[in-house]
């Protein structure tokens, strides 16, 4: 016995359901606000907020934000500072990238999953700082990594050189200026 059907009336089930497997993907610009509201219940530096990196924007760094999970369900963020165009690029991540999850570790899965993003986007260079040394082994046991400062510009704070220390005493400083909005500003209290 058999039956026999035009295409058109046959229903495909696989073509209705979309398959998502946890992978990094770039979040959208509009969803920034909320991005910041997420990490704030996070373990996460303020130097993975969006608010923090998008006004690095005028010194030629593209801010490039990226969660790892499914659209509905991220896992794990990341800000990437990006110099570069096209087929090479550049990246900063400071203490990145942070895990949504209070109280869980980044999988190794996650982490090489980052590192095969960058290679698939032209990254032939990131830098990466943590507060959590467990991630920096991470991310040197997932791809070749050296210990150095590639880019001594863009500092990771606190710095805890001596150059950069300096003696707090109390006293008023009186300078003049303006804010971005207009207002003069005569004095500062240290």
């Amino acid at each position: 016995m058999s039956i026999v059907a035009p295409i058109p009336d046959i229903e495909v089930q696989s073509s209705r359901v979309v398959v998502t497997s946890p992978t990094w993907f770039e979040v959208r610009q509009q969803d920034l606000p909320l991005w910041n509201d997420v990490l704030r219940g996070t373990e996460g530096s303020i130097y993975q907020y969006p608010f923090w990196n998008e006004p690095y924007r005028p010194l030629w760094l593209t801010p490039r934000y990226l969660a790892w999970g499914t659209q509905d369900r991220p896992l794990a963020f990341v800000a990437i500072l990006t110099l570069g165009v096209g087929p090479v690029k550049i990246g900063l991540v400071f203490r990145g990238p942070v895990c949504l999850r209070r109280g869980h570790r980044l999988s190794r899965e996650i982490i090489a999953d980052l590192l095969t993003w960058a290679r698939s986007q032209g990254y032939v260079f990131i830098r990466f700082t943590h507060s959590d040394p467990q991630v920096l082994h991470q991310l040197a046991a997932a791809g070749h990594a050296e210990e150095f400062d590639g880019l001594p510009y863009f500092l990771d704070y606190p710095v805890l050189s001596p150059d950069y220390i300096v003696e707090k005493i109390r006293q008023t400083v009186e300078f003049l200026g303006m804010t971005g909005s207009g207002q003069l500003v005569q004095h500062l209290r240290i």
